[in-house]
C-alpha cells in the first residue's frame, strides 16, 4: 500500500531492505527509546523479534492491531525510516516514526512521513485519535508541533531499567485537517 507524500512516501517492506531494517533493529539508541516508550514492559530480545515480524508482514493489510510502514525517499526510493502504529483500536492508536538515518534528519521528510500516515490512519483506518510521543529533547519536533499548533505534555517512564521523560502528542482528524490547511493554505 503505498501512500505519497512531497518528499517522501510510505509503503510496504520489501526483502530488499531486510538488511537495512535489521542492522536499525540491532541500534541500542533505538531500541532503548522503543523499549522505554511502550506502556508494557518489552525487553530488548521481544522488541527485536516483533520488530522484524512486522517489518516481513506488512499486517496493516489485514486491519490489525499492529502496522508498519517503510518510509522511503520519493527521488530514488531509498529507505530512510518507518512508521508504526500500535495498539490500534477505531478509537486511537499511537504513531511512531522514526529517521534513524541521521543525514536524512532535518529535511522535511519526517513531517512528510506524519502527514501521510495521520492521512493513512484518518481516512483508510477510521481511526479517531492518534497519539505521538518524542523525546524531551527532541527540539525539532517540538518547534514544529508548537508551529502548527499541536499542544503537548511531558510523561515519565520507567520499564526495563530505563529512565526517559517523553513529549505526549494528541491529534483527532480535526486538529489534522487544521494542520495541512495551515501548513499547505489550502482554502
Amino acid at each position: 500500500m503505498k501512500i505519497n507524500g512531497k518528499w517522501v512516501f510510505i509503503d510496504n517492506h520489501t526483502i530488499d531492505n531486510l538488511e537495512k531494517m535489521y542492522e536499525w533493529s540491532n541500534d541500542k539508541e533505538l531500541i532503548e527509546i522503543e523499549c522505554g516508550k511502550n506502556n508494557k514492559i518489552l525487553s530488548i530480545d521481544d522488541y527485536k523479534n516483533n520488530a522484524m515480524t512486522s517489518y516481513i508482514e506488512n499486517n496493516h493489510e489485514s486491519n490489525s492491531t499492529f502496522c508498519h510502514f517503510g518510509i522511503y525517499r520519493n527521488f530514488n526510493n531509498e529507505l530512510i525510516g518507518y512508521v508504526d502504529f500500535q495498539n490500534i483500536s477505531e478509537n486511537s492508536s499511537e504513531l511512531s516514526l522514526s529517521i534513524p538515518d541521521k543525514e536524512n534528519r532535518n529535511k522535511h521528510f519526517g513531517m512528510d512521513a506524519v502527514i501521510i500516515a495521520l492521512n493513512y490512519a484518518f481516512k483508510i483506518r477510521n481511526i479517531k485519535n492518534i497519539i505521538m510521543r518524542t523525546r524531551i529533547d527532541n527540539a525539532v519536533v517540538k518547534n514544529i508541533c508548537k508551529k502548527v499548533g499541536i499542544k503537548y505534555e511531558i510523561e515519565h517512564f520507567t520499564e526495563n531499567n530505563y529512565d526517559i521523560d517523553l513529549v505526549r502528542y494528541e491529534i483527532n482528524e480535526s486538529i489534522f485537517e487544521g494542520i495541512t490547511s495551515r501548513l499547505f493554505d489550502i482554502k
